[in-house]
């Protein structure tokens, strides 16, 4: 992964987290974290599959 992948990744996180909190204080952060790594984390495996096939 790229420098921009990283960047992308923590942007990601952080949008969940407050969105979350927004919605389900006092942890939303906590679930906002955690749906944004699942997502991120089968977007990956998607990507990786992807270039697997090429």
């Amino acid at each position: 992964m790229e420098w921009i992948d990283w960047l992308l990744c923590a942007g990601t996180v952080m949008a969940f987290g407050f969105a979350f909190q927004m919605l389900l204080p006092p942890y939303g952060w906590l679930a906002g974290i955690f749906v944004a790594g699942l997502m991120l984390f089968r977007a990956k495996k998607k990507r990786d599959d992807l270039h697997k096939k090429e």
